[in-house]
């Protein structure tokens, strides 16, 4: 972030720890920009993260839920 020109420089921009959830570690960014180039610093940044991950392995979890159908018994017979 302090190389992007777009951002304001002051305050800094940091990087936190924001959660450690079940199923992954949750980062936040703060930044300061104009707010005409939120929308463009904001999308960038997510992108430059991505490739960051990308280029040191890093993989990003998916939730996974397993779903079994189970066959409803036979209603008894009245023979």
């Amino acid at each position: 972030m302090a190389a992007d020109e777009r951002m304001v420089q002051k305050p800094a921009p940091t990087v936190y720890l924001a959660e450690l959830g079940d199923d992954g570690v949750e980062l936040s960014a703060r930044c300061w920009m104009p707010n005409t180039k939120y929308w463009t610093v904001r999308c960038g940044l997510m992108g430059n993260v991505k490739l960051a991950f990308d280029k040191e392995g890093i993989k990003i979890p998916y939730l996974q839920r397993e779903v079994r159908l189970l066959k409803k018994p036979e209603p008894p017979s009245d023979s």
